[in-house]
């Protein structure tokens, strides 16, 4: 779809030039018709907080729907995303697991380096020791 790839890449051009409203309108329409790099882009930047504040509901709610194309990269940072938590809510192991486990299993070699660690229960925080993790 002609228009579709018109809406990422333009949305693409209005996150370089950081038009950041452009960018979240032309990416959601993208995402809305399906496109995972959009959807992709969209979590991305709701976690970073490109579109005027952090947002964990957004970033969850494309990095899911990106996941269920299956695109295993959303999968993997989906997972990263339920083992570390959010200011409101604490890590989901079993929601981490199940994502990592996806995403491992298309060979995102992080994912399954992570695994172990989501099944242990241990915090994020032992594994990367202070390093940023979007």
């Amino acid at each position: 779809m002609a228009i579709v790839r018109y809406l990422y890449d333009s949305g693409a051009e209005a996150i370089a030039a950081k038009d950041f409203d452009t960018a979240k309108q032309r990416l959601t329409w993208a995402a809305n018709f399906g496109d995972r790099f959009a959807m992709r882009i969209l979590a991305t930047h709701h976690l970073r907080g490109s579109f005027g504040r952090i947002d964990f509901n957004a970033g969850e709610k494309w990095l899911l729907q990106c996941s269920l194309t299956p695109d295993p990269d959303c999968q993997e940072v989906l997972g990263l995303l339920y083992w570390t938590g959010s200011p409101n809510r604490q890590p989901d192991f079993l929601a981490a697991e199940n994502w990592l486990a996806k995403a491992a299993a298309a060979g995102r070699q992080d994912a399954q380096r992570w695994l172990p660690a989501v099944r242990n229960k241990q915090p994020v925080q032992s594994i990367f020791a202070g390093a940023p993790i979007y």
